[in-house]
């Protein structure tokens, strides 16, 4: 566990997502326990080891997922460990309303760039 307690989790099948994370985390000067992981199934298995305080989903890691379930399903598998903000396609916001209003989950929208 981290000297504060707070272990946050990166999620994301897009390593320049994760770079950009722990660079801003960082810059903010907090103190957590930074964990990473390319896939949701990954992400499951470490929480076995390190219980997150809050999860940072980005929607590439589910789309890299074996099983390819959709992102809400996703979503809220991982909201029964902890506090979920999912980063996604604007477009994706209302399949999750139910889980955002339901106070486990927080939404940043994000544009793709090809």
């Amino acid at each position: 566990m981290s000297p504060t307690g707070r272990t946050i989790f990166i999620v994301s099948a897009d390593s320049a997502v994760i770079q950009g994370c722990i660079h801003e985390l960082d810059a903010s000067g907090g103190h957590y326990l930074l964990r990473t992981a390319s896939s949701v199934e990954q992400a499951r298995r470490e929480f076995y080891r390190t219980t997150p305080s809050v999860v940072f989903l980005d929607e590439s890691a589910v789309e890299a997922s074996r099983d390819r379930e959709p992102l809400e399903s996703a979503v809220a598998l991982l909201s029964e460990t902890a506090p979920v903000v999912v980063a996604a396609a604007a477009e994706k916001q209302a399949s999750l309303a139910f889980l955002i209003t339901s106070g486990a989950v927080d939404f940043v929208a994000h544009t793709t760039t090809s």
